[in-house]
């Protein structure tokens, strides 16, 4: 192995000759006879020791890694400083294709970068672990960085794999390491994105649940204060159909609701009346087959409701035992899950972002500008982290119930025209500007500071007007 690697492009140009010992013994294994002829001497040594004296002579070229991840193997290609491809390999998705990896990379040595197009993997997680810098690339950059040498579009994963790499080595400045912030920090950014994930589920299922109670069941859509409610699923769960809850009597369905904490009996009776005064038209046929529908998606919600219960007190728990959890529950209109989204986008660790417009970018409030020659574009943003423009939007939302200022801006906007969703979007990137300083200077959110600060920013612009 050390042979190929000398001859394919690890080492800087040098006058080196390298003999075989026992050609019978394996090529990994072999002592090697190295001669440096500048110094006109001579070793005979193992292969990793030989790695380690040319290391120690500053012979290595600088190498980057790109690696083309699947769902059960990997694709990596090592690139040294002149473009040339010194290995590639294929790796399974295993702890021993990971290891095969990290002694290849051992054997390169140096301290190489590693390309991937993703920022949540095992393999990068081992990496950074065993110490190797990694870069999170977007999927489209290297699709148009392979424009560079590929006219004709051919697509393999080795071809991605040397695409990464590539990147690295002649744009390695234009793209930000992947930085972890402290585990406790990380866990909550997983269970930000679970929150996330089974909110949505709950949503699809309560549509697909409303679609099927309104075809043979709408009364039970209109027994409650709402269609999410769990007193709903646990009714249509008892009384699947529309024959089935009519026959009941008071007793009975006070009973019911008052063990689903249903507790006021104005509330008990008023539901009883509407279920016997109601007369909806019913089929054997719809009642046979949706009720089985509706009490499976009911099912189903109840454990999704569960579930969200219980990561949004792991969410509460970890933002208020956190140092810097004090500051997004002193913004207006935070609550458990805003205030832990918030920290979740902004992390723990300072060296994430250095300006307000950084983060800005990647959570998606602020604009794409377009301009060349007399045009002058300003268009949304689509290449952003997709969550927290949500939780951004979502939280200048809230606001606007807790701060004057907010309101005050949001109905400006309002004035001049933009709809609702882009008067929010635009708060959440002023908004955003206060939460960096704030993150930065370890302070409480303080809306006598903010608003005097507005007032010497008015003066200012009046001043110079």
């Amino acid at each position: 192995m050390v042979s190929s690697i000398l001859q394919k492009g690890i080492l800087h140009p040098i006058a080196l000759t390298i003999s075989k010992g026992n050609p019978s013994v394996q090529d990994d294994c072999l002592p090697l006879i190295v001669c440096f002829p500048e110094e006109e001497q001579y070793w005979v040594m193992e292969a990793d020791l030989l790695i380690r004296k040319i290391q120690q002579r500053g012979l290595y070229m600088n190498h980057t890694c790109g690696i083309d991840w699947a769902s059960d193997h990997h694709d990596v290609s090592i690139v040294n400083e002149s473009g040339m491809e010194v290995k590639r390999m294929r790796i399974e998705d295993t702890l021993k294709g990971y290891w095969e990896l990290l002694q290849m990379l051992r054997i390169i040595g140096g301290d190489i970068p590693i390309a991937i197009e993703c920022k949540e993997h095992l393999l990068i997680s081992f990496l950074i672990s065993e110490g190797y810098t990694v870069y999170p690339i977007n999927p489209r950059s290297v699709d148009r960085y392979k424009d560079r040498y590929n006219v004709a579009g051919t697509k393999t994963d080795p071809i991605d794999a040397f695409a990464l790499a590539d990147i690295l080595r002649t744009d390695r400045h234009k793209h930000r390491p992947l930085v972890y912030s402290s585990e406790e920090v990380r866990r909550l950014q997983l269970l930000c994105n679970e929150y996330d994930k089974l909110l949505k589920n709950k949503n699809v299922l309560e549509g697909q649940l409303f679609d099927a109670l309104s075809k043979y069941y709408p009364l039970a859509l209109n027994l409650f204060y709402a269609n999410s409610c769990k007193i709903l699923y646990r009714l249509v769960l008892g009384y699947p159909t529309y024959e089935q809850l009519k026959s009941v009597d008071l007793d009975e369905l006070s009973r019911f609701l008052k063990k689903n904490h249903y507790l006021n009996p104005k509330h008990i009776e008023k539901v009883y009346r509407a279920v016997q005064e109601s007369g909806y038209y019913h089929t054997d046929i719809l009642d046979e087959v949706l009720s089985t529908t509706a009490k499976t998606l009911c099912s189903m919600l109840l454990v999704v409701t569960e579930q969200l219960k219980k990561v949004k007190k792991k969410i509460a728990q970890i933002t208020k035992s956190h140092a810097l959890g004090p500051i997004f529950y002193s913004l207006p209109g935070s609550g458990d899950v805003m205030s832990a989204k918030l920290l979740a986008l902004m992390g723990d660790n300072q060296e994430l972002y250095s300006d307000p417009a950084e983060i800005q970018a990647y959570a998606g409030v602020a604009p794409v500008i377009k301009r060349s020659g007399k045009v002058f574009r300003v268009v949304f943003r689509f290449a952003c982290n997709k969550n927290q423009r949500d939780a951004l939007t979502w939280f200048a939302f809230c606001s606007l119930q807790h701060c004057p200022w907010a309101r005050e801006y949001y109905d400006r906007k309002r004035s001049e025209g933009k709809r609702h969703y882009e008067a929010c979007r635009m708060l959440g990137f002023k908004w955003l500007r206060i939460i960096f300083q704030l993150w930065k200077h370890g302070k409480m959110y303080d809306e006598k500071v903010h608003q005097n600060n507005l007032n010497r920013f008015k003066e200012r612009k009046l001043k110079i007007a």
